[in-house]
């Protein structure tokens, strides 16, 4: 398990660990914090990767055992070669991870599509979740026609689209945000298209009362994520706690990691 102090954006890929799923093949994770606390999970959003957990993780890390993952086709885990990449297919990765690791059950914490495993997770295997932090969150993307062709002409670029240097400057870790920016720009193709079209055919909505975990939800103010969405999700998980995160958008771990760090550790107490 890797030593938090240990941990540069300069080092963050050759410091990252490989496991082989039965599933399918390797599979990339960062491991730190107290071996000796309970397990977290950290499941980054679309795009994203293990590192953008960094100053949440410096946050955390004398609190639990923190294992934050790299979804198919980033870092070092095989990419999929399927036309979808289903979200119940990316719980299945995470479970077996933490078979791999040993890890009977954990909090499970995702971000953006990370949330959508993290749900995944808790209909898949509720004795596996403690509690589950579900961050700029919904049930399903979209429903009409029209949408759906925007969000792909979007997403079947990004690749290129996303590398915005200049925005560096307004993040806590500037420094994490261009690595970010350059793992983005190369992550394959075959990432962007299976994983957004296995998000994309996903709808949760009718399944999440078979979730038994605690759930806390935390939304940006600015969350391209649409009221309509949030309101399925709170729906569906009638109870859960809810924070509103004021002026912020949809990358809520690099634009608040301080105060989600502080909330995810107050919600997993």
């Amino acid at each position: 398990m890797r030593n938090i102090k240990e941990l540069t954006h300069a080092n963050w890929w050759d410091m990252r660990e490989v496991r082989d799923l039965p599933s399918g093949g390797a599979y990339s994770y960062m491991e730190t914090g107290n071996p000796d606390k309970d397990a977290m999970i950290l499941i980054h959003g679309f795009g994203n990767s293990s590192r953008v957990w960094k100053m949440c993780m410096e946050f955390l890390a004398d609190e639990y055992h923190l294992v934050a993952v790299d979804l198919r086709g980033v870092g070092q885990s095989k990419v999929s070669d399927m036309f979808a990449y289903p979200i119940a297919n990316q719980a299945r990765d995470v479970l077996e991870l933490m078979d791999a690791l040993g890890i009977d059950s954990a909090y499970i914490v995702g971000h953006s599509i990370g949330s959508i495993i993290a749900q995944a997770i808790a209909m898949q295997a509720p004795e596996r979740v403690k509690k589950g932090v579900l961050v700029a969150s919904f049930a399903r993307m979209h429903s009409k026609p029209a949408e759906i062709k925007a969000m792909y002409e979007q997403f079947n670029s990004t690749g290129d689209s996303n590398k915005r240097y200049s925005e560096a400057d307004t993040y806590p870790d500037k420094e994490g945000f261009i690595y970010q920016m350059d793992d983005r720009a190369k992550q394959p193709k075959q990432f962007f298209t299976s994983t957004w079209w296995g998000m994309t055919m996903t709808d949760h909505r009718c399944f999440l009362q078979f979730i038994q975990s605690p759930m806390l939800m935390i939304w940006g103010s600015e969350d391209v994520i649409s009221e309509a969405q949030r309101s399925e999700l709170r729906e569906g998980l009638p109870g859960c706690d809810v924070k509103i995160y004021e002026g912020i958008g949809h990358e809520v771990p690099s634009r608040e990691p301080a105060k989600l760090a502080y909330d995810i550790r107050e919600f997993c107490r």
